[in-house]
């Protein structure tokens, strides 16, 4: 409310809702023995009233699982708005609704709509919240807002919901090919790597926890001859070989020759985050392959798995 209160010598005129008070004080001078007078003119505006509060705030579940990546899940708030100047003094505008978690980017509302009035004061209210496959899980705040057309401002942050726990991952190629290879040779690199794990959830996958199986190359015409599950390894760096050299556990593990057998992959890490960015480092894990020696009695024909390779996470 603004307010300006001023008086000089003799009178004052108040201002209060539209109605003009002419209050006159008569003072006598003393040395000239005549009374004087002047008039002032006092200007009180009176704003819309105390601020809105909030009520009521309702979420469509008090723990909130996510949809695998990339599909969104949307989070819904309700909540019910009192302004004692009337409901359409609220500003339907400044309606929000963030979630709030230590370590996790806010996540804010991308609609609010005003669902229904009633009583003259009051007003409910709806919001829809995008919240991603990454996000954290645990308990987040959930952080309501609104103003009235005064710019009074309501708040209320004692609602919570809890994000829970999700582990999923994709993979591509479906298909790993080498180059026609030569008999005899060694230290041979697919040609359409890397294998890319893209991390679904919002866990860690961490290191000791992605592992691989896989199946012996068998001869497409001739199957009595075969590539050997054993002759080949995996690692998570490429260039100058480095996938092939399974003797250093920084570069690359050799898989285990019986099929069913798991083989961990050494210093394969697939960090929770938004993959989609695809820089092949957020939410995302590059694997290559090598085979270490093709047998010099293969003959020529192509070789393929007849049991598919399979990658997992713990």
């Amino acid at each position: 409310m603004k307010n300006k209160y001023f008086l000089l010598g003799v009178s004052v005129v108040v201002l209060v809702l539209g109605i003009l008070l002419l209050l006159s004080l008569g003072f006598v001078n003393l040395f000239t023995g005549r009374a004087t007078s002047s008039l002032v003119d006092i200007n009180i505006s009176l704003g819309a009233g105390g601020a809105p509060t909030i009520q009521n705030v309702t979420t469509e579940a008090a723990t909130l699982n996510l949809n695998l990546g990339p599909t969104v899940t949307y989070f819904i708030v309700n909540f019910t708005v009192n302004d004692s100047n009337g409901y359409d003094n609220i500003d339907t505008t400044t309606a929000n609704v963030t979630l709030e978690k230590a370590g996790a980017t806010p996540r804010y509302n991308v609609t609010c709509q005003r669902t229904a009035t009633y009583w003259t004061h009051y007003a409910n209210y709806s919001c829809k919240i995008p919240v991603y496959w990454y996000d954290l899980d645990g308990v987040w705040v959930v952080n309501v807002s609104i103003s009235d057309l005064s710019s009074n401002v309501a708040v209320n942050f004692t609602s919570r919901v809890t994000i829970g726990t999700l582990t999923g991952f994709e993979s591509g190629p479906g298909n790993i090919t080498f180059s026609t290879l030569s008999a005899g040779t060694t230290n041979q690199t697919a040609s359409n790597d890397p294998l890319l794990l893209n991390n679904t959830g919002n866990q860690n996958i961490t290191q000791g926890n992605i592992a691989i199986n896989a199946s012996s190359l068998i001869g497409e015409t001739n199957s009595n001859k075969a590539i050997y599950a054993a002759n080949f390894t995996i690692g998570n760096i490429t260039g100058s070989a480095a996938e092939c050299d399974y003797h250093d556990s920084r570069y690359s593990t050799r898989i285990n020759m019986t099929y069913g057998s798991f083989t961990n992959i050494n210093n394969s890490v697939l960090p929770a985050g938004n993959y989609t960015i695809n820089n092949g480092a957020t939410g995302q894990e590059e694997l290559y392959l090598c085979i270490l020696e093709i047998g010099s009695e293969l003959s020529q024909q192509y070789y393929s798995t007849n049991k598919s390779w399979t990658i997992k996470i713990a």
